[in-house]
Formats: C-alpha cells, structure tokens, sequence
C-alpha cells in the first residue's frame, strides 16, 4: 500500500537552467525564460495532478476487488457449510441429536455473523482511515503546487521588475536563482512530510489486522465450545 506514494520530485526540478554565460543577456531573455519555466511548470502540475487521481482510482479499484473476493470467499464457505450441516442432520438419529444439531447449527452460524460484523467493522475503519490519509495527501499536494508555483511566479514577476527598473542583469538573474532555490527547498521541505503517509497506512494496517485477529480467536473459541458440545450429543471424545 504503502509503495502506491511516491515522493514528488518532478515539480521540484523545474528550473530557468540560464547557462553561466547568460549573465548579461538574462534581461534581454526574460520574457523567454518567463515562458519556459513558466509551461514547465504546468506540464509537471498536470503530472502530479494526474498521478495523485490514477493513486485514488487505484485505491478505489483495489477496495472494491476486495470486496468482490470476500463475498465470493464467504458464499463458497456458507455452501460448504450448509453441505456439512445437512450431513450432520442425516447422521442424527436422536431427538436429543437432532436438538444438538440445531442448537451448534445456531452456534456456529452466529460465530460466523459475530466474526464477519467485526471483520467488516475493522476494514472499514481501515478504508476510512486510508481514504481520508489519501485525499488530506491529495489536498496537502496541491498546496504544495500552489505554492511553489506562486513562488516561482513572484520570483520571475522580481525579475522582471528588476531588469525594467535597470538593475545589474547579472545581479537580476542570481537573485533569481536564489529565489527559485528557496522555492524549490521549501517544496522539498514539504514533499518530505507527505511521504511519511506509508507510517500512517502501516499503522491503520496494524490495527485492523489486530482487530481481525481478536475476532478468529473469538469465533475458535465459540467454535470449539458448540463442537464439543455436538461431540457429547453423540457420544463422542
């Protein structure tokens, strides 16, 4: 699940990439560089954006083929049941076999239910938890962006005002390259705290996964107590 998360680095290496030549052109070329960093930064916008819904149509598709797996699993578990149920009744030849029958028929059937409730109870705590981790990521990511793109915006609009305002060209352009520096750091900054989402999944795993535990340790033991019982009806050790 975790490995569905993968860090955000195609926004961050957006960069005007001025060569070291340039320093008394970079004026003469702001409109240009405006430009390019500028689509850059849209091209990787449209990345990340479709990234982060292709990762919430993945989750989804795997939520609901699990779904699709658990109720197969279940009626292929009732069908055999019943089939065991129905042999047991034709080996009861007692009344008082016949009511024990019944009454671990009645047993196992409401392990069975107790079981599924708190499994069902316990993904989809797990679901919720994971929904909502995926879409405050998805929400934090498009902050992230705004930022930096406003960043990088303020830093181009600096410049410019810079180059009209007559300002040294190779003073204009290494300010502009600190600026995009700090907006890029601020970004990484960010995008480190997003990818510890595998820590908050990790740890939704482990509850639910207790909380189904707990519940096939019940269901034994409820299983155990009305087998035993129908092994006494019988005669049996």
């Amino acid at each position: 699940m975790a490995a569905m998360f993968l860090p955000l680095s195609v926004l961050a290496a957006v960069s005007p990439s001025p060569n070291a030549g340039a320093n008394n052109t970079f004026c003469s070329r702001i409109n240009t560089v405006s430009t390019r960093v500028e689509q850059r930064i849209v091209d990787r916008q449209a990345r990340i954006t479709k990234s982060e819904n292709d990762r919430e149509a993945k989750l989804a598709e795997r939520f609901a083929d699990r779904l699709t797996r658990v109720a197969k699993n279940r009626a292929e578990t009732d069908a055999k049941r019943a089939e065991k149920i129905a042999l047991l009744e034709s080996k009861a030849s007692t009344d008082a076999q016949k009511v024990a029958v019944t009454v671990f028929k009645t047993a196992l059937n409401n392990a069975i239910a107790a079981r599924r409730t708190a499994i069902n109870a316990a993904m989809k705590v797990f679901q919720d938890g994971v929904k909502q981790a995926v879409e405050s990521r998805k929400n934090s990511v498009e902050a992230l962006v705004a930022n930096f793109k406003a960043s990088a915006e303020a830093a181009l609009q600096k410049a410019k005002n810079s180059c009209a305002a007559g300002t040294d060209s190779k003073t204009v352009r290494q300010t502009y390259l600190n600026d995009m520096k700090a907006a890029r750091d601020a970004f990484q900054n960010g995008k480190q705290s997003l990818d510890k989402i595998g820590d908050e999944i990790s740890n939704l795993a482990k509850v639910r996964n207790q909380a189904v535990q707990a519940a096939a340790d019940a269901f034994k033991t409820a299983v155990e107590q009305a087998r035993q019982q129908l092994k006494t009806a019988f005669g049996e050790k």
